[in-house]
């Protein structure tokens, strides 16, 4: 959650950024190095992909368990290239909330969806770490090859953020999976998608080799550019409010992956997942700190389902909900799953019916 305290870290990390010129042992120390070689090894559940930076491992069994299927979802199984008679199947985009990150497949909220009304099913194309340009970019890759009517569009409250970056180490200094991504450039004339800088793993290593030439890869990083002047101005770029550059371009992503959702004569639905620190803040508060995007999503006419009111009205504590990691609980993607079921049936009476 971006708290106050926390904008203020990353104020003063872009600080020393600067003073730093982007020292390996900062931006890229041997932890991220092993990390890379790795995304390219072919060996776990997250791969390298050129255009968005990296997925799901198709075919992935590990331990005797199958962790995604032949087209890289999460699932056990295969789906048919259109749903059986009386179906109603819906396609789920996004980044680790959507993926289940912590759960056991049986017990991701995609899967529980189906548990009181047989006649759905929710496909799995959650990928951990994505921001809500690559979950728009797999949609257009991949989102009607298999006829679903609804494309359910997840979104984290620090998704917003990394929309804004292009290469992780720039946004979060330190932290795990430190690739590269393509983004979408806020300009005058509307969206405009900047390509993934790191396209191979040649890319990598050259990047490795002279990280004092970072231009080419923090041309479109809304971070990297922050580096070369002061920080000041930070944090009313970093919030919620409609006047945040984060804001601003999370609505606009929004109201342009749910236009083709449309265009392509499915449903969407603005799935907007409420994390451990919002619930807390809700709690004492009675409003979560990602409230003014909420009214920003809706006020464009965005169909939007806030998490937070089935997670509050269990009247559960935090850790019933929420893992270590921030991720839901079983319990918490039960609760999401009713919530989002109750969606579908409403929008789909007929789904309910029994073939």
């Amino acid at each position: 959650m971006w708290t106050c305290s926390k904008i203020l870290l990353l104020v003063a990390g872009l600080a020393l950024f600067a003073r730093d010129s982007f020292a390996e042992d900062v931006l890229l120390p041997e932890g991220s190095r092993k990390e890379i070689e790795k995304l390219f090894s072919g060996k776990n559940i997250i791969i390298h992909d050129a255009e968005l930076g990296w997925t799901i491992k198709p075919d992935m069994v590990r331990h005797g368990t199958r962790l995604s299927n032949a087209a890289g979802m999460r699932a056990w199984r295969e789906y048919a290239v259109r749903p059986s008679s009386g179906i109603l199947r819906a396609a789920a985009y996004g980044d680790s909330f959507v993926y289940g990150a912590g759960a056991a497949t049986e017990d991701t909220w995609t899967e529980k969806v189906s548990s009181g009304a047989p006649n759905i099913e929710v496909m799995n194309y959650g990928v951990p770490a994505y921001g809500l340009d690559q979950a728009w970019l797999r949609f257009r890759n991949e989102g009607r090859k298999f006829g679903a009517s609804v494309a359910i569009i997840g979104l984290a409250p620090d998704t917003i953020f990394r929309n804004l970056g292009v290469f992780r180490p720039f946004y979060e200094p330190g932290i795990g999976m430190p690739f590269s991504k393509p983004r979408f450039l806020n300009k005058k004339n509307g969206l405009e998608l900047a390509p993934n800088p790191l396209r191979s793993a040649a890319d990598y290593d050259r990047f490795f080799q002279n990280q004092q030439a970072a231009e080419w890869v923090g041309r479109d990083d809304w971070f990297y550019q922050k580096y070369k002047s002061p920080p000041s101005d930070l944090a009313k770029d970093l919030c919620y409010k409609p006047d945040c550059e984060a804001a601003r371009l999370a609505l606009l992503l929004a109201k342009g992956f749910a236009a083709e959702v449309k265009a392509g004569g499915a449903a969407p639905l603005l799935l907007l997942f409420c994390d451990r620190a919002s619930y807390e803040q809700a709690a004492e508060e009675g409003e979560t700190p990602y409230a003014p995007l909420l009214r920003s999503l809706r006020k464009a006419g965005l169909e939007v389902l806030d998490t937070s009111e089935a997670l509050m009205a269990s009247g559960a504590a935090a850790p019933a909900l929420f893992s270590e990691a921030n991720h839901y609980t079983p319990y918490a993607n039960e609760l999401v799953a009713g919530a989002v079921r109750a969606w579908l049936l409403g929008k789909f009476p007929g789904a309910s019916t029994a073939k």
